[in-house]
């Protein structure tokens, strides 16, 4: 089930904090499990930001806050708010072959390693109108094009994430932040770094996790 939220203007998708926050906090209260926001500004130093104080809140209720990166990269210490935010589950983008060069890149201003992982984000089919029109139409009538993002990359994370949510609750449980971690971590052996986290997102690793940890 979807619960749709329109947090930002029409256009060019120009907003408010206040909205944004208000959003993120009727998507708990209407039971979402997972939040995803394609979405994100600069980010800041200020460890009690009211973005982050939200999605830390949040995360500890249980709930995913999936957030994208930005696409401010290939530099260093790019990630926007609130995907810079510890709790976020943070979500970079890669093609086929490669990271995005467009993909933002950490340590946050706090110092933290980010994104937390990776998805698909060059180039995906997505449907397509108003200020969009600057992107590669596929279909030649203005309805569907070839868009690249970390915005992009988010809610194909956030599907996984969903999917694997839905097969825990069947097993009596809940897929929290720190489990989605925890279960990339074990899947790739290593520590995150500041290119691509722990690495690509996918239901198998997050369902072998559940299967094996309980």
């Amino acid at each position: 089930e979807l619960i749709i939220i329109k947090v930002l203007g029409a256009g060019i998708g120009l907003g408010d904090w206040s909205d944004i926050l208000a959003g993120m906090q009727r998507a708990a209260e209407l039971g979402a499990k997972v939040i995803s926001m394609s979405l994100g500004g600069d980010d800041n130093a200020d460890p009690e930001a009211s973005e982050r104080r939200v999605v830390r809140q949040l995360t500890e209720r249980g709930i995913i806050c999936c957030i994208a990166a930005g696409n401010s990269g290939p530099g260093a210490s790019t990630i926007g708010s609130p995907g810079s935010a510890a709790d976020a589950l943070t979500i970079g983008a890669v093609s086929k072959t490669d990271i995005a060069d467009f993909s933002s890149r950490g340590p946050t201003l706090l110092g933290l390693v980010k994104p937390d992982a990776v998805a698909p984000g060059v180039d995906i089919l997505s449907g397509a109108t108003g200020i969009i029109a600057a992107y590669r139409f596929i279909d030649g009538l203005g309805r569907f094009a070839a868009i690249s993002g970390t915005s992009m990359a988010t809610p194909a994370a956030s599907g996984a994430l969903a999917l694997a949510e839905e097969y825990a609750m069947h097993r009596g449980l809940t897929l929290t932040t720190p489990m989605v971690k925890e279960a990339l971590a074990r899947h790739y052996y290593r520590a995150p770094d500041n290119t691509v986290g722990y690495g690509l997102i996918t239901y198998p690793i997050l369902k072998q996790y559940i299967d094996q940890a309980f």
